[in-house]
């Protein structure tokens, strides 16, 4: 049995920050659009979600100055990004607020898993087996859910994956 961390690192509200991001100026005014942007595209890459994203027109550029965008999924689900401006030259962080309804604790990036049990096949048994996984599992503790590992022979087994905490922290045994 193995333990290791594949997730996102917590939960995504609590987890969500995107540092040095530049966006360009316009005149005294942050290119919102651009922000917009590539707030949504970390939150896609984080996460795997579908947002938009919707900042204030008029931003001026201002080191330390905050501001907050709406996020809004697909299914409905909102929340708000609270994004500083590290300088007076477009550059920015952003973290997602905890609260609002996007979904928690993001999703299991299970490309990970399945690398993790294919590479713990081969040390511990001396298997090559392709894995695969279930897509858009969501972290959450104390949850498991199965993957099939699938050896050059066409043999295959289940693989129990059980989430030990709401961090993407798991073990995983073949049953």
């Amino acid at each position: 049995m193995r333990t290791r961390l594949i997730g996102f690192g917590g939960a995504m509200a609590a987890a969500l920050a995107l540092s040095a991001c530049s966006v360009s100026v316009g005149s005294t005014n942050l290119d919102v659009d651009k922000a917009e942007s590539e707030i949504a595209s970390g939150i896609q890459e984080q996460t795997g979600l579908t947002v938009t994203v919707s900042c204030p027109d008029d931003v001026p550029i201002q080191a330390g100055g905050t501001f907050g965008c709406d996020v809004t999924d697909s299914s409905g689900g909102n929340g708000t990004v609270i994004v500083t401006q590290r300088d007076d030259e477009g550059n920015i962080t952003w973290e997602l607020e905890r609260g609002g309804t996007l979904p928690t604790g993001s999703q299991l990036d299970t490309t990970k898993v399945e690398e993790e049990i294919t590479s713990g096949l081969a040390e511990q048994s001396n298997i090559d087996a392709v894995v695969t996984c279930p897509t858009n599992v969501a972290i959450e503790a104390n949850t498991s859910f199965n993957c099939t590992a699938t050896d050059n022979n066409g043999d295959s087994a289940d693989v129990k994956v059980t989430m030990t905490d709401d961090k993407g922290n798991i073990t995983w045994e073949v049953v």
